[in-house]
């Protein structure tokens, strides 16, 4: 053997060995103490290109090594050099004169690795990747959270420096190569003053307006210095015909009124009743409303009579009638005498909600219906799948929900996704969930009771990868 080749067997046992004592403290130490920024240098040099700046400042007590096998996983929603990537599927392309590796593993999935010239960044060091990325960035949210170091045989690390939904890591546009698309990009950020100016309603001059959202189609009522109140309170009654009863078990609840304050007859005379039945509610001639009025309500709240009456035209719009009730309302559970009319000028008043690309709760679902009532919103379409996860349980299908409901770092996709959009390396993050069988039923009551009508979307066959990874997992195991 020559001197060479015996330099080169020395430096690679000091290598093997050095890899050999990295530990798991070494990497938490580096993930905790790496201070990770990314700034947009600028957007305007060249056409659907922009350029990129990744600081990497060592703040940890640990050096971050020259050799491999650390990599570093990321997350972009635009494609990071792609005109050395576009083309080459996940097998990677070195920077050149960088001393990094960048390789697109799938969506919006990147990570960094070092190459053989990458220089050890010492602690207190400081080093710069510049990328080229396709089309250009204009706002900070355009970055995902969550970045992460990846050591063989060690658990991933989320980089401290990357958390939080803030994205404290992404650099402000101070200059309008950041903030612009191209040159001849006329856009420039509202200052404070013409944001206000764009927004700016002039506040009403009769400051007795009922202001409800959305604006009823008719209301009559005294001005502000002749308006009349009336006051309800433990001693009142509701009265109604009809099946009616989670309208008025929703009215009651919320005035505190005893269960025994509650007659289904419809016959109660006298003061203090709230009479709600179905009914045929007239809408205004030249009202611009929906041809299907079968959701039109009417209030009408007398002072000398001390009665409130709530006419719909079905039983949603005695629903609605009781949302305009409460929200007219004062603290003190005072409602102005007043006439009211209103029909829906849309059918279709809808909220999408995407769980499969970040999952939210049954908890937060059935909240969201809560406040969907209160604004007389009727459609919640609940997208349930995409291919970033499966967030439906299918009883006769589970490995849709125990593989493709879960993101976590699996290169081989076995148990979970790969991450994606910031979930970052394990399952405990919104990229992670799903609901059940029976959370989906208590969902479906809830709407029910609020007049919302869930529409469930399971996409495909496009956008299917997150049930064809599980599918695939469940052949491996069954065959």
């Amino acid at each position: 053997m020559n001197g060479t080749g015996a330099i080169l067997l020395l430096l690679l046992a000091f290598s093997c060995s050095e890899a050999q004592n990295f530990t798991q403290n070494a990497l938490n130490n580096i993930a905790n103490g790496l201070k990770v920024k990314w700034t947009v240098r600028t957007n305007t040099k060249e056409m659907e290109r922009f350029e990129a700046e990744v600081t990497l400042e060592n703040g940890a007590s640990t050096e971050i090594l020259s050799y491999g096998p650390w990599k570093m996983y990321f997350f972009c929603i635009f494609m990071i050099e792609p005109d050395l990537l576009g083309n080459r599927g996940n097998k990677g392309a070195e920077l050149v004169g960088q001393g990094i590796k960048v390789t697109h593993v799938q969506g919006s999935f990147f990570y960094f690795e070092p190459t053989e010239s990458f220089i050890p960044l010492p602690p207190g060091g400081m080093r710069k990747i510049i990328l080229k990325v396709r089309f250009w960035s204009v706002a900070r949210t355009d970055n995902m959270l969550n970045w992460y170091m990846v050591y063989p045989g060690l658990k991933p690390v989320v980089i401290a420096s990357t958390k939080g939904e803030d994205l404290a890591f992404v650099s402000e546009r101070t200059s309008p190569a950041q903030w612009k698309r191209y040159d001849f990009d006329e856009y420039n950020p509202f200052t404070a003053q013409e944001r206000y100016d764009r927004n700016y309603v002039p506040y009403p001059n009769d400051q007795s307006e009922l202001r409800l959202v959305p604006k009823p189609l008719s209301v009559k009522m005294d001005a502000k210095d002749n308006l009349k109140y009336l006051t309800i309170d433990p001693s009142w009654y509701i009265s109604y015909t009809g099946a009616l009863i989670d309208e008025v078990e929703y009215l009651r609840d919320y005035l505190h009124l005893s269960p025994d304050h509650v007659l289904p007859s419809g016959n109660r005379t006298g003061q203090k009743v709230i009479s709600m039945h179905i009914g045929t509610v007239e809408i205004p001639k030249g009202a611009r409303t929906v041809e299907d009025t079968s959701e039109a309500y009417s209030i009408e709240s007398n002072f000398t009579t001390q009665r409130i009456t709530l006419v719909g035209n079905g039983t949603t719009g005695v629903f609605y009638a009781v949302i305009s009730l409460m929200a007219m309302m004062t603290e003190q559970f005072e409602v102005p005498e007043l006439n009211i009319i209103d029909s829906p000028r849309f059918s279709y008043r809808g909220l999408l909600l995407d769980l499969a690309r970040n999952f939210q709760s049954k908890e937060e679902i059935l909240e969201m219906i809560e406040l969907m009532s209160l604004y007389k919103l009727n459609k919640l379409h609940l997208h349930l799948s995409d291919d970033e996860g499966w967030r439906l349980e299918i009883k006769s299908l589970p490995e849709l929900v125990q593989v493709g409901s879960q993101r976590c770092h699996d290169m081989e996709e076995t148990k979970c996704l790969l991450p994606q959009l910031g979930s970052g390396p394990d399952n405990t993050t919104a990229g992670s969930g799903y609901l059940s069988a029976n959370d989906y039923i208590e969902i479906l009551e809830k709407a029910r009771k609020h007049h919302v009508t869930v529409i469930p979307e399971i996409d495909m066959p496009g956008h299917s990868r997150a049930a064809i990874v599980s599918m695939k997992v469940s052949s491996f195991l069954t065959f």
